[in-house]
C-alpha cells in the first residue's frame, strides 16, 4: 500500500487528525486554504520518519498496538473477516459471530484518522467486488517501523512481503494452476496467502507436489519447519540418493509458496531454510485452520493475570550465600578432593545452612566460584579463606558484578553438563556447547520481552532454539548425543530456572505440580518421560540433536518473570554493549551499607538481608547459621565462639564488634558467654606429637637432649626418663642418628602392634589391605581350579577373619576384586605359556621321530627303471614316481647361456611340460 496514494483518498478531517495526533507542527496557510495535496505535501515525509512513528505509536491504545503488530506479522493487509477472528478469538465467553461489529469497524476508523491503518479499495480485482472483500493494512514505510521479535517473524505473509511481483507469479501459476487473474503486488499475495492458509487447499497443494519435494517438506516438518540448507541437502542424499538434492531445493523454493530462506548469505548453503510458521502450524496439527490472536501464538505467551503457587526470587542472596559457604568450607575443614572440588556429601551439608529452595546444583555452582576465583585456597587436605575474598567483601556491587562477569566468561560452567562444574569433574566433558553464544542469545531475547508480565518457559525456550541451531555451529547437526549432552531445550531451561535465577535476573513463578528440583536440572532421557513415568523415546529422534519439544509434565512447567535488578542489567545491556566489563556503569538497585543488626538475650542474631558482606562474614567467624530467609537467623554459642578464638579473634574484639553493631546494646547473656569463654580458652592444651625415646639412664637422657645435632628433633622430656620427639620426626632417621652416636636403638614397628590380650593389630594402607585380600582370593581361587586343599583349608576362615564389614565403607571391594582377576589372569597366562613351551617340545620331538620313520620307509623303496634317466619317458616315470614317494631328485640341465645347471628339488607335481617342486635354495 502506497502512503501518497492512501493520503489523498481521505478527507482534510483525517489529514488534520493525522496532524494532530502525531503531533506535527501545523500546516502554514499562507493566506488561503490548503487543498489535500497540501495536506499530502506536509504529511508524507514526516510520517516516514522512523522517531515520530515510534513516537506516534506508543500513543496508540493496546488494542490498536497489537491491531497493527497482526497486520505486519501476516504480511500488512487483511481482510476485515480475518481481522475480526484475529482480534476477538472464540471463547466461552465470547464467540467471533456474538462479537459486535461496530467495535471492530470504530476501531479501524480510529486508526485511519490517526494515520496507521487504511482500507485498500481494490477495483480492478474483480473477486473484491464478487465476494464483498474490504482489504484493510499498513503502508509499506510503516512496516519497516514495526519492529517484531524474532517469535512473531517468519509467518507466510511476512516471508511474501519480500517477494517481487515476478516471483509471486510463479508461486501464483504452480499454486492456482492457472494464469492469475491478480495484476498488483499486494493483490498476488492475497491470492497466495488465502489459498495456502485454507487446510483443504494445502493439503491439496502438498499433495501435487513431486516425490522429491514432498520428501524435502517431510524432513523439514521433522526439523521443526527450519533447516540449514547444507544439513538437508545432506540428509537428502543420505534418505533418498536417486534425489538431485539442490534442484529439488531451489524448486520448492521457487514456485511452492511453502519454503523460504530465512537469511541470505552470500554462499547459499549456509542459509536457513524455513517453512512459514502458520504453515507448519495447519500441516502439524493435521491440517486445521490457523486463527490465532497475537497472544495465542506458539513461541512466546504474555500472562498478565498468572498468578503462580510460588515465586522463586533469589534477589542478592547469592552474595549472602557465598559468604556463608566460604565460612561453612574453611570453619568445618571441608575435604579437599583429587580434582581440587568439594564432594557432594560436604556440599549437600553446606546446602542446609544456605537460603531456602536451593538445590545440591547451586551449591556446586558456589564451591566452583569460590574455588575458581581463589576465595577457598588449598590448605593441605582442606580448604582456608583468602585475604583477596575478603578484600572483595568490602564492596558488595563489584562483588556481584564480578560473579556475573565471571559466569558470562567462563566455560568450564556449562550449563549443557548436568553437573554444571567441568573444571572439577573426574572427566572432563568434552564437545560441549558454546556457552558463551548461548547465554549471550538468552538474554539479548530477554532484553526485547517485556518486563512487567509474566512469561511461559517452555514457550519462550521454543523461540530460542531456532537461533540456536543458527548460530551455534553442530548445535542442529544430524549426530548421536553423547552421555555428557543435552539438548537444546534443556541447556536454555538450564540457564533460565538455574544460574539467571540464582543470579537473581529472573524470578520462577511455579504451578501446582512444578517440580523445582527438576528444572534446569534434567538429562537428556528424563526429558522424554512423561508424568505418569511411561517412557515415551518414540516421539524423541535420537539421530538428532533437538526435539520438537520435551514432553512436559506438570512438574517440568513453569513461567518466569524479570526482575528490578534483571531490569537494570537487562537495559543496560541494550544502552552500553559491553555491560560485563569490569568498568561498565551499572546502577545495580540493591544497598550494601547497613552494619546494624539485633542482638536477642537468646544468644540469637537478626540480621537484615542487606547487611554489609564484610560484616555479615566477621558475624559467621563467631555464630553459626539457624534459619536463612528474608532476615538472617545466626546464634552465638560456645562452641562457635571457640572456632572464633581459634580463628584468631579475641574476646575484647568480639565485643567491640558487637558493640559497634547492635545500636541498642548487647544483653548481659552474651557478655557472660563470650567473658566465660575467653577466661577458660587454653586451660587444656592438645599438640602434636611424632613417637617417643625411652631409657632408664638418665644421663644419656640428658646428653641427648644437649647434642646439638639430635636436640632438633626432641619436643619435651617427660618424668626424667621420656622424651617426646616432634610431630614431623622421621623414626628412621632419629634412629640412624642413634646409630650414629655408638647407640643401638630398638624401633616399635608402625605397621603390627601387640595389645594386652595377645592379639596382633595392623596398620596398613587401604591398598596394601587391598593387596593382601586379593592375594588370599587369588588362592582361593587356584585351589578351586586345582580341586586340590594346597592350604589344607586354613585360607578360606582367614579370608572371613580379615574381611571388613559392610558398614565399615573401607572401599576394598572394588580393588580386591581387580587386583585378584589381574592375579588369575597372570597366572593363567604363566600356566599357557609352561603348556605351550612343553607342547612345543612334544611336537619338536614328534616331528623328528616322524622325519626319522618317513626316511626308513623310503629307503626300502627302490627305483627299479633308468636312474639316471636321459629318455623324455623315462625323465616322466622317475619324476612321478619322486613326487609318489615325496623325496628329491637331482636335475642336469643346459639354461640359455649354454652352462650346466645342477639342483637338487622335491617335485609336487607335472603339469605337461612344467614341473612344480620345493626347493631349499
Amino acid at each position: 500500500m502506497k502512503l501518497k496514494s492512501l493520503l489523498r483518498n481521505l478527507p482534510l478531517a483525517d489529514l488534520e487528525a493525522i496532524q494532530a495526533f502525531w503531533q506535527f507542527p501545523p500546516l502554514p496557510t499562507k493566506d488561503r486554504t490548503p487543498t489535500v495535496d497540501d495536506w499530502v505535501e506536509h504529511l508524507y515525509h514526516r510520517l516516514q520518519n522512523p522517531a515520530s512513528f515510534q513516537g506516534a505509536f506508543n500513543r496508540l491504545t493496546d488494542f490498536q498496538r497489537e491491531l497493527c503488530q497482526t497486520l505486519a506479522i501476516h504480511g500488512g493487509s487483511l481482510d476485515v473477516s480475518e481481522i475480526r477472528r484475529r482480534s476477538f478469538p472464540k471463547t466461552k465467553k465470547n464467540s467471533v459471530e456474538d462479537t459486535n461489529p461496530r467495535v471492530l469497524k470504530d476501531e479501524l476508523a480510529e486508526m485511519a484518522r490517526r494515520g496507521f491503518i487504511f482500507e485498500d479499495k481494490w477495483t480492478d480485482y474483480p473477486e473484491a467486488s464478487s465476494r464483498g472483500l474490504r482489504i484493510y493494512g499498513l503502508p509499506e514505510c510503516f512496516l519497516r517501523c514495526i519492529e517484531l521479535p524474532h517469535f512473531w517473524k517468519y509467518y507466510l505473509g511476512n516471508l511474501l512481503h519480500d517477494y517481487s511481483a515476478e516471483q509471486l507469479g510463479k508461486i501464483v501459476a504452480q499454486v492456482l494452476k492457472g494464469i492469475p487473474l491478480a495484476t498488483k503486488r499486494e493483490q498476488l499475495m492475497y491470492q497466495i496467502r488465502e489459498t495456502l492458509t485454507d487446510p483443504v487447499k494445502l493439503r491439496t497443494c502438498v499433495d501435487m507436489l513431486p516425490g522429491d519435494q514432498r520428501e524435502i517438506l517431510f524432513l523439514l516438518l521433522q526439523r521443526r519447519g527450519v533447516c540449514q540448507y547444507r544439513e538437508l541437502v545432506s540428509l537428502l542424499q543420505t534418505r533418498r540418493s536417486e534425489i538431485a538434492p539442490t534442484d529439488a531445493v531451489e524448486n520448492l523454493l521457487a514456485s511452492s509458496g511453502m519454503l523460504f530462506l530465512e537469511t541470505h548469505n552470500s554462499v547459499r548453503h549456509e542459509n536457513l531454510l524455513r517453512i512459514p510458521r502458520d504453515l507448519y502450524y495447519i500441516i502439524s496439527n493435521h491440517f486445521v485452520a490457523d486463527n490465532r490472536c497475537l497472544r495465542d501464538l506458539d513461541a512466546l505467551s504474555r500472562t498478565q493475570d498468572f498468578q503462580p503457587r510460588a515465586i522463586l526470587d533469589n534477589g542478592i542472596s547469592i552474595l549472602r550465600d557465598l559468604v556463608i559457604f566460604v565460612s561453612y568450607a574453611a570453619r568445618h575443614g571441608v575435604r579437599r578432593l583429587t580434582g581440587g572440588g568439594i564432594g557432594k556429601n560436604d556440599l549437600k551439608k553446606a546446602l542446609a545452612r544456605l537460603s531456602a529452595n536451593k538445590t545440591l546444583k547451586y551449591a556446586q555452582f558456589l564451591a566452583y566460584f569460590a574455588i575458581w576465583k581463589k576465595f577457598l585456597v588449598p590448605a593441605g587436605d582442606s580448604f582456608a579463606v583468602s585475604a583477596e575474598f575478603e578484600h572483595r567483601l568490602l564492596d558488595s556491587r563489584a562483588l556481584y558484578l564480578d560473579i556475573l562477569t565471571s559466569w558470562f566468561e567462563c566455560s568450564e560452567w556449562n550449563e549443557e553438563y548436568i553437573d554444571g562444574d567441568c573444571l572439577h569433574a573426574d572427566v572432563r566433558p568434552s564437545n560441549l556447547i558454546a556457552i558463551h553464544e548461548t547465554r549471550r542469545l538468552v538474554l539479548e531475547n530477554l532484553g526485547k520481552i517485556p518486563f512487567d508480565s509474566w512469561i511461559e518457559g517452555p514457550r519462550f525456550i521454543e523461540s530460542l532454539l531456532v537461533q540456536m541451531e543458527m548460530r551455534i555451529p553442530r548445535r542442529g547437526a544430524r549426530e548421536r548425543l553423547e552421555k555428557q549432552n543435552r539438548i537444546n531445550y534443556l541447556v536454555v531451561e538450564s540457564v533460565l530456572c538455574e544460574t539467571l535465577h540464582w543470579l537473581g535476573i529472573v524470578a520462577v513463578g511455579l504451578h501446582e505440580k512444578t517440580d523445582m528440583m527438576l528444572l534446569g536440572n534434567r538429562s537428556f532421557e528424563e526429558s522424554a518421560v512423561a508424568g505418569n513415568g511411561t517412557n515415551n523415546n518414540d516421539r524423541v529422534d535420537h539421530h538428532f540433536n533437538f526435539n520438537p519439544r520435551p514432553l512436559l509434565p506438570d512438574a517440568c512447567k513453569f513461567h518466569f518473570q524479570i526482575t528490578g535488578l534483571g531490569r537494570s542489567l537487562l537495559v543496560a545491556l541494550q544502552e552500553h554493549h559491553g555491560i560485563f566489563a569490569s568498568d561498565a556503569p551499572v546502577a545495580l538497585p540493591f544497598r550494601d551499607d547497613m552494619i546494624h543488626f539485633t542482638i536477642l538475650p537468646n544468644l540469637d542474631v537478626v540480621a537484615p538481608p542487606d547487611l554489609n558482606l564484610a560484616r555479615f562474614h566477621k558475624l559467621r567467624r563467631f555464630a553459626i547459621i539457624r534459619h536463612i530467609d528474608v532476615m538472617s537467623i545466626l546464634g552465638i554459642t560456645r562452641d562457635s565462639l571457640r572456632s572464633g578464638l581459634d580463628a584468631g579473634l579475641t574476646g575484647e574484639e568480639i565485643l567491640t564488634f558487637l558493640q559497634e553493631s547492635c545500636p541498642s546494646g548487647i544483653p548481659d547473656t552474651v557478655r557472660h558467654l563470650i567473658r566465660e569463654c575467653t577466661a577458660r580458652y587454653g586451660e587444656v592444651t592438645l599438640a602434636h606429637a611424632g613417637g617417643y625415646i625411652r631409657t632408664e639412664d638418665p644421663t644419656l637422657l640428658e646428653n641427648l637432649k644437649n647434642n646439638k645435632t639430635f636436640a632438633s628433633f626432641i619436643k619435651e622430656v617427660v618424668g626424667g626418663n621420656t622424651a617426646i620427639l616432634q610431630h614431623n620426626a622421621d623414626l628412621q632417621h632419629v634412629a640412624r642418628e642413634l646409630q650414629k652416636m655408638g647407640l643401638l636403638p630398638v624401633r616399635d614397628s608402625e605397621n603390627v602392634h601387640a595389645t594386652s590380650d595377645g592379639r596382633i593389630q595392623f596398620s596398613l594402607k587401604r591398598e596394601d589391605f587391598g593387596l593382601l585380600l586379593a592375594l588370599l582370593e587369588t588362592l582361593l581361587s587356584l585351589e578351586k581350579t586345582l580341586g586340590a586343599p594346597i592350604t589344607e583349608d586354613m585360607a578360606l576362615p582367614l579370608m572371613h577373619v580379615l574381611r571388613p564389614a559392610q558398614q565399615a565403607h573401607l572401599n576394598v571391594g572394588n580393588l580386591i576384586s581387580v587386583l585378584s582377576k589381574r592375579f588369575e589372569k597372570n597366572l593363567e597366562a604363566a600356566l599357557e605359556k609352561k603348556v605351550n613351551t612343553a607342547a612345543g617340545k612334544y611336537r619338536k620331538q614328534m616331528r623328528d621321530l616322524m622325519a626319522q620313520r618317513s626316511t626308513n620307509s623310503r629307503r626300502h623303496s627302490a627305483y627299479a627303471d633308468a636312474n639316471p634317466a636321459t629318455d623324455e619317458q623315462d625323465i616322466r616315470k622317475l619324476l612321478h614316481f619322486a613326487i609318489e614317494q615325496e623325496t628329491e631328485v637331482e636335475l642336469r640341465y643346459m639354461n640359455s647361456s649354454q652352462e650346466e645347471i645342477v639342483e637338487r628339488v622335491r617335485p609336487e607335481s607335472l603339469n605337461g611340460e612344467k614341473i612344480h617342486a620345493f626347493s631349499e635354495e
